[in-house]
């Protein structure tokens, strides 16, 4: 919204740059942490705990740093307290919080660099290999001396692509996701498929074959030898019989993904050096990574990615759509220099031109974007473009453009006014400071997320590496899991009192029913009694149900409610199972899951009780399995 706010209107750029960032920063950030192993939707201590258990420090480190900027957001100082100290006893520093240890201590540069890695997986090892064979080539030029204009070339070059270029590039790449639409998006396409198939029949057609008899109504077409043996040879399978065989097509439809055709049009000219040039660059490696991603799994998805850089003169197109293709485009992206003017309206002409021929290849085709990477100031025949575009008939075809360094203020109206037509495009514009910080990894953020290298030569010896583990965050995981319970209680408190005082007002309670979280009151104020007797309301001893209505049959009404409760105590016993924790704990959980499964199991609280009332001795097993995962396994076991 920012970014589509920004290109319509003329809002206040630095405003615009410190959202820009802060999104840019947060995005990249979840991205890092996911790499590392991190799952979006799971509680973070729960995965700190498990990674401990595990003995994996990559994803302690991991968990710990989400959860000390988490606590660092949410203003929780108790919690950012206490990560922060085990963060900087981690890395062997003082700093109060993660960020500022990173900064501090060198950790947040290496964790960066395996991030760029673990993100953008093959495609960080080409970018490395490709300038240092690029950059060596260029030395070795220089050594060997040779004509002047060759000296020169390789000077010129060198400057072009300094020392270091791959880590610019790769920090670049990792932060392109949070600052550009990068990927391409996937568009789901209704498509019909027909498949021929061979099918016996008993009317004649233009095929005849022999089959083994399967009855007796094979006999009439069987091929019979001695017919004291037929009844002998089709109890052992040696009686054949003749059947024609027909083909025919059997037709589905069904949806799949279809990636958007994306052309990549990159200025090449020779204002486009330094940090415009990395970024420009660094923004097609990490689209290029992300179709290598596609390509090795690809499914029902087609990717197909075109780009060209361009000067005064139009460049050779590249076309990619196999991972050998994406290695050699990186190698070519990275390792060569480019100068020379700027003719914009030319390299949208011909971009248009490319769809075209895409479109004749794939009579599919969902959409396709033109991505313009330029800082040139140039005019535009906007109504040219619109009438080239509009005569590729119907295909949804978005021109987008990414400033770097400049504002085009041209290429600017083009996007607002196709945003303004609900067409895909979009307008992104960085200055040269931002793109400075972008390569020197600032925007990725300094943020350590992996395990220092002392922990690596740890993993040597497991029982150091155990040790070393439990002593740095193994008190910590518990004080943190107390801190957590104690806002839970906090919580529902005030859920009690907000009951109580509707109640007292005469207002219907809201959380009427609610016993999960009246469960988790008594469990956390350790009512016993209480919860044992709720406990037993929505779990009632099997032992002691006598035996009323027989099972129902199947396919009815009643018989899918029995199945139902079933299966939803089944699921509570094996996620309880799965959760531990002391008695009452499980206790409340198991009220509190079942409550909120049984919307799913299309059950009412009223509707579950006459179940186990009515059928008792089908609920059983269930209610049993259910009551020993919540007792816990035996002492000693």
């Amino acid at each position: 919204r920012l970014l589509e706010a920004a290109a319509a209107l003329p809002l206040a750029r630095d405003g615009v740059r410190e959202r820009t960032r802060y999104l840019g920063r947060e995005i990249t950030r979840i991205d890092r942490l996911e790499a590392a192993g991190l799952e979006a939707d799971v509680s973070l201590l729960h995965q700190a705990r498990k990674a401990l258990v595990r003995r994996d420090p990559d994803r302690v480190v991991a968990a710990l740093s989400a959860l000390d900027a988490g606590a660092l957001a949410a203003v929780e100082l108790e919690v950012s307290a206490r990560t922060g100290a085990a963060l900087a006893r981690i890395h062997g520093g003082a700093a109060s919080t993660g960020a500022a240890l990173a900064r501090d201590h060198g950790g947040g540069a290496a964790s960066l660099a395996r991030s760029a890695r673990q993100v953008l997986g093959e495609a960080a090892d080409v970018v490395a290999s490709a300038v240092d064979d690029a950059r060596g080539g260029a030395l070795h030029q220089l050594s060997i001396g040779g004509v002047p204009s060759d000296r020169q070339a390789a000077r010129s070059f060198l400057e072009y692509l300094p020392e270091g270029s791959e880590r610019a590039i790769l920090r670049a790449s990792l932060a392109a996701d949070g600052l550009f639409e990068v990927g391409g998006a996937l568009t789901p396409v209704r498509i019909t498929e027909e498949r021929r198939a061979l099918r016996m029949v008993r009317h004649p057609t233009q095929d005849l074959q022999l089959t083994p008899a399967e009855d007796v109504h094979d006999l009439r077409d069987a091929v019979i030898g001695d017919p004291r043996s037929v009844l002998l040879d089709l109890a052992t399978g040696r009686l054949f019989t003749r059947r024609f065989v027909e083909e025919v097509a059997e037709r589905r439809r069904r949806v799949v993904m279809r990636g958007e055709v994306r052309v990549y049009v990159l200025d090449g000219s020779g204002s486009m050096r330094g940090p415009r040039a990395r970024v420009r660059d660094a923004i097609l490696v990490a689209e290029l990574s992300t179709l290598m991603g596609r390509l090795a799994d690809p499914g029902d998805t087609r990717c197909t990615l075109f780009f060209r850089y361009f000067d005064e003169r139009l460049g050779h197109v590249t076309r990619v759509d196999t991972i050998a293709g994406a290695r050699d485009a990186i190698r070519q992206i990275v390792g060569t220099e480019r100068a020379g003017g700027t003719d914009i309206q030319l390299a949208l002409m011909a971009s248009l031109e490319q769809i075209a021929e895409a479109r004749a290849l794939d009579p599919e085709l969902a959409r396709a974007q033109i991505v313009l990477v330029t800082d040139g100031e140039a005019e535009v025949d906007e109504p040219a473009i619109v009438a080239a575009r509009d005569a590729l008939g119907g295909l949804p075809i978005g021109v987008s453009v990414i400033a770097l360094g400049e504002e085009n203020l041209a290429l600017r109206g083009l996007v607002s006014r196709q945003r303004a037509k609900g067409e895909a495009a979009f307008y992104h514009y960085l200055d040269d400071a931002e793109l400075r910080e972008i390569t020197e990894g600032d925007l990725a953020g300094a943020l350590a997320v992996h395990a220092p290298d002392r922990w690596a030569e740890l993993a040597r010896d497991p029982e150091r590496l155990a040790r070393a583990l439990d002593d740095e965050v193994g008190g910590l995981l518990d004080e943190l899991e107390d801190l957590e319970r104690a806002r839970d209680v906090a919580a529902l408190d005030r859920l009690e009192e907000e009951a109580q005082a509707r109640r007292e007002v005469g207002l219907p309670d809201e959380h009427d029913g609610a016993d999960g979280a009246r469960a988790r009151i008594e469990a956390a104020r350790r009512d016993r009694v209480a919860l044992a007797a709720r406990f037993a309301r929505w779990f009632p001893d099997p032992s002691a149900a006598a035996s009323a209505a027989p099972l129902p049959k199947a396919n009815t009404p009643e018989r899918d409610d029995v199945d139902a409760a079933c299966c939803a105590l089944a699921s509570v016993a094996e996620v309880v199972a799965l959760l531990g924790g002391a008695p009452a704990a499980r206790q409340a959980d198991a009220i509190d899951l079942l409550e909120r499964l049984l919307p799913d199991a299309r059950l009412t609280p009223a509707r579950y009780r006459a179940v186990l009332r009515e059928h008792p001795d089908a609920i059983a097993p269930s209610l049993r399995a259910l009551r020993d995962a919540v007792a816990g396994p035996p002492p000693g076991t």
